[in-house]
């Protein structure tokens, strides 16, 4: 449903900026913690494995699908966390915007709304992964 309402996808924004998206906004106001929405890679930290970097298009189909769907929406979680639910928006537009391939126009746009690079964004978002773990 929340497809449905978004800007329509192109080719210039990467998949887990629009799914993570739509995530963020199919759980706002439900009142179900983080820790539960991302379960899986809440597990997969509890058992020792590795956090997931942003999630690339082939991560949502297969056996990690899960786990994309939550690492992509802890992603649009700290960009909230760091600009506010307007600052998502406005990532979500300049991405789209942006001429040049998917991952470029994140990346300018992660800079120019939070004010990061796209390694320390990455980095941003692991950390949250291991906070909502349980794991500091």
């Amino acid at each position: 449903m929340v497809h449905a309402l978004l800007e329509h996808s192109g080719p210039r924004r990467p998949l887990w900026l629009e799914e993570g998206f739509a995530e963020y906004v199919g759980y706002r106001g439900t009142g179900i913690p983080v820790n539960v929405a991302v379960s899986d890679v809440v597990t997969r930290l509890r058992h020792g494995g590795h956090v997931v970097d942003i999630p690339a298009a082939a991560d949502f189909t297969g056996p990690r699908i899960a786990l994309a769907y939550e690492q992509a929406y802890l992603a649009c979680l700290e960009v909230a966390a760091a600009a506010g639910q307007s600052g998502l928006v406005r990532l979500y537009r300049l991405t789209q915007a942006g001429s040049g391939t998917p991952q470029e126009n994140v990346a300018h746009a992660v800079r120019v709304v939070t004010g990061l690079s796209w390694k320390d964004f990455v980095a941003a978002v692991h950390h949250r992964s291991a906070r909502v773990a349980g794991h500091r």
